[in-house]
């Protein structure tokens, strides 16, 4: 078979397998293009301009302004003058308070809110959040989302609203959604909010994508509703992505919002991720388009969220955006039945065709192959790729190589499958088959993650008449509004195929987007039998295939993996302290140390106990952390239960960790500078304190009773470098970065807490293996 394949034929060029294969390879390779923000409407109610003169008002100098810093407090006060300035009265909650979700993360918090109308119960929420992380301003995580909510609170001012509108500006949403967590629990107005419309970002760029909804769902679905007059294309939808983020460890200050049962619809924008939690988010770097239709996106939804109420009936729905101009819905009950029905049909219309030219073991079994193997081998093609790249994120500069050669491995494996199994003038019998094998799978993904049945439930209502229509009577006319109508749901499937692909890349990452080629073969599956009705040779369609194989292949081996303007986010932590012999710069081996930094320190890969496994580590003087004081104040064992208190004082600390080393004690209470945590017998959680109110620190917990001794680590953190790491800071290269928490230091002490007995007094000893910072 394989021989055959070059042998000169005599047969007419396969025109439409090419076309079709060329034309699925362009859209697909350039979809983030297809599926962007669009252009700013100057006309638009949404003032894009001042939206950005008023966050470089907020933002003054551009320095990051971490929870609790002297910078946020500048932050503060500007955006408290802007509120002002508007004609509002700001809301200041100045409170210390601990959010326990996995762990327990505390800060002071200052939440920012006011009322835009008169206060009243079931109100419409705008939500976003002012602080940063310590490496960048936060121009769009989440300047952006302030800006943009003073901007629309600006828009509704004078508006009769038939609910009450208030803004909120929370704190701490970097280092665990504290102040999210605050308002939730201890706000007087939280009971009052209704619905919540919240704008975030994970990048600098891209199209509005709402990815964020409570369940039920049904009236969130307001919040996709375009004003009659807004020419504006709607943000990017899925009952899917929502699904998928719900399944995933992240959080945002919906997460916290979402357990008063209101309804939501959480915003954001993804693109160009490598600028994320970077000096690179700045307002050079942030694209107006993107601030344009993700604050005119979220105008809408509040808008559309007047339009209901706490009384309005709500349901669960499955949707999907068609490319921003409208979206898709169904009742979510109705996707299984409708799935299952087109299955039934497909498989009745499949015996109804012409048998001869296209045996049912091809029919079958061509749909199946092409989408297992044209995925397998992008995957396996990706992780070839990988094995030979020796970089973590070597997709991040020229993300369209590595894009360009998946999908073309899938097509080139999916028309060699075609090659051997279709026959085109068995058309009408492989469209059928096909559509029945894909609502099969359908129907299986369903039961396994609900969220898939968008994919197919959608199309099934084109299906369902085109299959009855093949049923009933094939006459001439009956079949071609069948094929119109399996032609429509062929488009619907690349429409939600191809926004399901640029999303789900952008949130997994390019280097491990090769299963997302499953979108460009299942397309190209349901197109086959439309375009190709003629024989001809597939021998240069499948030439051309390959040659887009080999050209991106090699692209993706010798591009660089980045550049100044997509960076490598990689911290530079300056360590010392309890069990580490000296002190050490460190910094994660995930990728090749850049020569400029290895010619600047004597840097060998290797691992820190309770630190890190993986890292480039050179000796270097202590850090200018003063070591933090430790006194214990309480352990004795009381009514049957052990009681321990803890004083911390880390005078130059930014942050502080403590966690409880292997031997993870269940727990009763925590309390944190007064704040209660209730623990209900979990174990010991890792906590982490930020800013300047936890430089003096008490902790105390109720234990069961156990007289054992009890083993912290608790870490004191600086952000930035002292004098002593300028070679090297001078040495990183521009196209690496700090990200997250950037660049730091910190030193580690341990302490164990004896058995109860004598007086509370210090006790500084080595114990064993720690837990990671």
């Amino acid at each position: 078979m394989m021989g055959r394949l070059f042998q000169p034929r005599r047969k007419p060029f396969a025109t439409a397998l090419a076309l079709l294969l060329a034309s699925l390879f362009l859209l697909f390779l350039f979809s983030p293009k297809l599926i962007d923000a669009p252009r700013v409407d100057p006309d638009h109610p949404f003032n894009t301009q001042a939206t950005i003169e008023r966050l470089s008002r907020i933002l003054g100098d551009e320095s990051p302004h971490p929870v609790d810093s002297a910078v946020s407090d500048a932050v503060i006060d500007r955006l408290s003058t802007e509120i002002r300035q508007l004609g509002f009265e700001p809301i200041i909650d100045d409170a210390f308070h601990c959010s326990d979700r996995r762990n327990v993360a505390c800060a002071r918090v200052r939440n920012v809110g006011f009322w835009v109308t008169p206060p009243g119960p079931d109100a419409v929420m705008l939500a976003s959040h002012h602080d940063s992380v310590p490496t960048g301003p936060g121009a769009a995580d989440d300047g952006m989302g302030v800006a943009s909510s003073l901007e629309i609170a600006r828009l509704m001012k004078d508006r009769p609203l038939p609910r009450p509108l208030y803004v909120l500006i929370t704190d701490g949403e970097e280092i665990g959604l504290v102040g999210a967590a605050r308002f939730v629990r201890h706000d007087p107005v939280a009971p009052m909010i209704g619905a919540v419309v919240s704008l975030e970002a994970r990048g600098n760029r891209g199209p509005a994508a709402m990815f964020e909804t409570s369940d039920p769902n049904g009236r969130d679905l307001a919040a996709l509703k375009p004003h009659p007059e807004d020419r504006v294309k709607g943000a990017v939808a899925s009952s899917l992505s929502v699904d998928i983020y719900r399944a995933m460890p992240n959080g945002t200050d919906v997460t916290e919002y979402l357990t008063l049962d209101m309804d939501a619809a959480n915003y954001a924008m993804t693109g160009h991720e490598s600028h994320y939690h970077t000096r690179h988010d700045n307002l050079a770097n942030l694209d107006r388009a993107s601030v344009f239709h993700i604050g005119s996106s979220a105008l809408s939804a509040v808008e559309g969220f007047m339009t209901v109420n706490e009384d309005s009936t709500d349901r669960a729905v499955i949707y999907a955006d068609v490319l921003g101009f409208g979206v898709l819905s169904l009742p979510e009950h109705l996707a299984q039945p409708l799935i299952g029905l087109a299955l039934i049909l497909c498989v009745v219309a499949l015996f109804r065709t012409d048998r001869k030219p296209a045996p049912l073991w091809r029919v079958l079994l061509l749909p199946l192959l092409a989408l297992i193997a044209g995925t397998g081998v992008a995957i396996l093609g990706g992780m070839a790729i990988d094995a030979l790249r020796p970089e973590s994120a070597y997709g991040t500069a020229w993300p369209i190589a590595l894009r360009g050669v998946l999908i073309s491995l899938s097509l080139l494996t999916a028309a060699f499958c075609a090659r051997w199994l279709y026959r085109p003038d068995g058309a009408d019998r492989f469209l059928v088959g096909a559509w029945a094998v894909m609502m099969s799978l359908g129907l299986t993904a369903s039961f396994l993650f609900f969220g898939a049945s968008v994919l197919f439930a959608l199309p099934a209502l084109l299906v369902i008449p085109a299959a009855l229509l093949i049923i009933l009577k094939q006459t001439s006319a009956l079949r071609i509004v069948a094929l119109i109508l399996f032609a429509l749901s062929a488009v619907l499937i690349a429409v939600l195929g191809l926004t399901m692909y640029v999303m789900a890349e952008t949130a997994l990452f390019v280097e491990t987007s090769a299963p997302l080629t499953a979108f460009v073969v299942w397309t190209f599956i349901v197109l086959l039998p439309i375009v190709w009705t003629r024989p001809g040779s597939t021998r240069w369609p499948l030439y051309g295939a390959a040659a887009a194989v080999m050209s991106f292949g090699a692209a993706s081996l010798l591009v660089p993996a980045y550049s100044e303007d997509a960076p490598l986010g990689r911290s530079l932590v300056h360590l010392a302290g309890d069990g580490f012999d000296g002190a050490h710069y460190t910094i994660s081996a995930r990728d090749p140390l850049p020569n400029p930094m290895r010619a600047a320190g004597d840097f060998t890969q290797g691992e820190l106990s309770g630190y890190s496994r993986n890292l480039w580590i050179t000796p270097a003087p202590p850090p200018d952390v003063v070591m933090p004081q430790i006194d214990i104040l309480d352990n004795q064992i009381v009514d049957g239960t052990r009681r321990v208190a803890l004083r911390i004082d880390a005078p130059d600390s930014d942050r502080i960790r403590i966690s409880m080393q292997s031997d993870r004690t269940n727990s009763e209470s925590l309390t944190l500078n007064g704040q209660l945590i209730a623990l209900d017998g979990r174990s010991f959680p890792n906590i982490t304190c930020t800013g300047r109110t936890c430089r003096e620190l008490t902790m105390a917990m109720v234990l069961p009773d156990r007289e054992e001794p009890i083993n912290f680590n608790v870490w004191s953190t600086r952000y930035g470098h002292d004098a002593a790491a300028d070679a090297l800071l001078k040495a990183r290269p521009d196209w690496m970065v700090p990200q997250h928490e950037g660049d730091r230091r910190s030193v580690r002490r341990r302490i164990a807490v004896p058995a109860p007995g004598p007086a509370p007094g210090p006790a500084l000893i080595p114990a064993s293996e720690p837990a990671e910072e």
